[in-house]
């Protein structure tokens, strides 16, 4: 899911129906929320394993976004690398005009089975000079069906995000609060620090 936050937003988190593959995130004392839910391109009808989750700040995402989203079936594919360079490539083409801290937030409950011909760590490298993306890359398995390392990996390489492990419904409310509270609590991204002696 691609993110973008404004810092006067704090967040709880709580899923929705077990078969469902939207997330929400409900309001703070502030009034303010977020709420991230899954919508296909507007020119494109996509698979829920085609999918990019986007975090609207502004509460202008249709309720159309919903009942798509109940459309959604799951074909037993696990796309990660696509979700990630479209999530990417979203967010790159707006990070000069958002002007805010930024981050992509990559959910996953399996073992990607579509994998790019260079590999995900070695396209996400190449990517990553192409265009030149700020944002931090947060990673989220759930469940025990996962390449962990993978995950970590991707967290690394895409300017030190995080990642964390999800191993049942309990802790995702925990998990997606911390990851929330960490972003709203980032006053810069890729700082280099030079010092003379």
């Amino acid at each position: 899911m691609a993110c973008s936050v404004q810092p006067s937003i704090h967040s709880t988190s709580s899923t929705t129906k077990p078969s469902s593959s939207e997330i929400t995130i409900s309001r703070s004392l502030t009034e303010d929320f977020v709420h991230i839910s899954i919508q296909p391109s507007q020119d494109e009808k996509l698979s829920s394993c085609n999918t990019c989750c986007v975090v609207d700040t502004s509460g202008s995402m249709s309720d159309a976004a919903e009942i798509q989203n109940d459309k959604n079936e799951n074909s037993g594919n696990t796309n990660l690398w696509d979700d990630l360079r479209t999530g990417l490539e979203h967010l790159s083409k707006q990070q000069d005009s958002i002007k805010s801290i930024s981050a992509l937030f990559l959910l996953t409950h399996g073992c990607p089975t579509k994998i790019p011909s260079d590999g995900h760590l070695v396209s996400l490298e190449k990517l990553k000079k192409n265009l030149n993306f700020l944002c931090a890359i947060n990673t989220f398995g759930f469940g025990y069906i996962l390449d962990s390392k993978l995950l970590e990996d991707i967290a690394m390489l895409g300017n030190s995000g995080s990642y964390a492990f999800i191993p049942d419904g309990s802790s995702v409310g925990t998990i997606f609060v911390n990851a929330i509270s960490t972003l709203l609590t980032t006053a810069a991204t890729n700082v280099q620090i030079i010092y003379c002696f």
